[in-house]
């Protein structure tokens, strides 16, 4: 019992670090994209040219990652997977399993569409 409050303390003083740590990164962060580059530029003027590249790769990924998502999901009668909503959740995170059942007046299920094998 005195080791898991031991423990216990220790757990949340580290979660309090970590915590502590990613504020400081993110307040960081902001700061940095908050600078005028004007500045730079002048001295780097390469800034320019690595700002396009990195936003090029980042729409390159974005659009590469949606075909990739599209064409697994429209190929999955061939054998590929798609995602698996069970596993993933349905609306707001929950797993399609826990959502309520649609009923009629009757007390009789609604023969609306079924998601995830309702």
């Amino acid at each position: 019992m005195f080791l898991d409050n031991i423990l216990k303390g220790l757990v949340l003083w580290l979660y309090g670090l970590i915590l502590e740590g990613v504020e400081y990164m993110a307040d960081s962060l902001l700061n940095i994209f908050s600078l005028d580059l004007a500045y730079f530029e002048t001295y780097a003027p390469v800034v320019r040219e690595i700002q396009n590249i990195v936003i090029a790769v980042g729409w390159a990924l974005l659009i590469g990652n949606l075909v990739f998502q599209a064409m697994r999901s429209m190929a999955a009668g061939l054998g590929f997977e798609g995602e698996d909503d069970e596993r993933k959740g349905g609306l707001c995170g929950l797993p399609l399993r826990q959502l309520p059942r649609p009923y009629t007046a009757g007390g009789r299920h609604d023969h609306s569409p079924s998601f995830g094998g309702l």
